[in-house]
């Protein structure tokens, strides 16, 4: 039995030697895919244009404008003189959050009482401005934090403290998006390339005839299919290998865990994969089916 899988193997292994293109295409596309879908999709907010229109024209005004440059999430670009001003901001793309500070900001932390503020945001890719809209609500809320502290410092006669929320994040305490674009594209690249090349593995011996002489052999259909997995699955796991080196090596992804155990998780989704591959390749006849598949 396994001199028979072990045949089937090798003679898959010519035939993948055979074909040199498709072996450098199967390795060099899953990583050129993961820099190009790892550098240009990022959800991170860096240095975002912000304007400000300031009704105010307080010390206490002045204190909240700059912490949000100071975060270094957003860039201060321009102060609004009029109110018609914000939507042309946002329209022409040149703001990515307005901050409007009423006239009565000062006045009513002076007194202890609620002070609102309006943070304008560009909706136009959704994703980014609920970042920018969580960003700009922390930096407030770590600004009452520090307005509070003051109050405190008065004595006992000042304003009440107001309530302060601290969150954590767990698991990707950067928020950099590429903490989970990168491994998302693992399950994504295992999922398209190998099941792309083991496609092909049944539906070229039905088209060059040489599936007749497997009919005609003593081998059995699962030590056929067996032979025929092996190959790939081993380009699939290499695959997988590159992938996960350059994650780590060219995109500094965290890793946590157990790497045996991801190992494992790994080859199983790997020959679940490469037979779906090898399932497509029985039912269809051609080679161009059996890729648009």
């Amino acid at each position: 039995m396994k001199t028979l899988i072990g045949a089937v193997v090798w003679k898959e292994v010519r035939e993948i030697r055979r074909d040199p293109i498709t072996m450098w295409v199967a390795i060099a596309l899953p990583l050129v895919m993961l820099y190009l879908f790892g550098s240009a999709l990022s959800l991170d907010v860096k240095d975002a244009p912000l304007a400000v229109y300031d009704l105010d024209q307080s010390e206490r005004s002045r204190a909240l404008i700059e912490a949000f440059p100071r975060s270094g999430y957003f860039r201060r670009v321009q102060d609004i003189r009029e109110e018609r001003e914000i939507g042309e901001m946002l329209d022409r793309g040149r703001a990515r959050l307005v901050l409007v500070i009423p006239p009565d900001f000062s006045r009513r932390l002076a007194r202890g009482e609620t002070a609102m503020v309006q943070t304008l945001v560009d909706g136009s890719f959704s994703a980014t401005a609920m970042v920018v809209a969580g960003y700009a609500a922390a930096i407030v809320q770590n600004y009452t934090a520090e307005q509070a502290e003051h109050a405190l410092a008065e004595g006992p006669s000042a304003h009440p403290l107001p309530g302060v929320v601290e969150s954590r994040v767990w698991f990707n305490a950067p928020l950099k998006s590429v903490n989970y674009i990168v491994p998302g594209l693992f399950g994504v690249i295992l999922m398209a390339f190998p099941p792309m090349l083991t496609a092909l593995a049944v539906v070229r011996e039905k088209e060059n005839g040489s599936v007749q002489q497997i009919f005609v052999s003593p081998i059995r259909p699962y030590q056929f299919i067996a032979g025929k997995m092996v190959p790939y699955a081993v380009i699939a796991f290499l695959e997988m290998l590159m992938i996960l080196i350059a994650g780590l090596g060219w995109f500094r992804i965290p890793f946590r865990g157990s790497f045996f155990l991801f190992l494992g998780a790994t080859a199983l989704y790997v020959f679940c994969t490469v037979g779906l591959g090898l399932l497509i390749s029985t039912v269809t006849r051609s080679q161009l089916v059996a890729m648009l598949l």
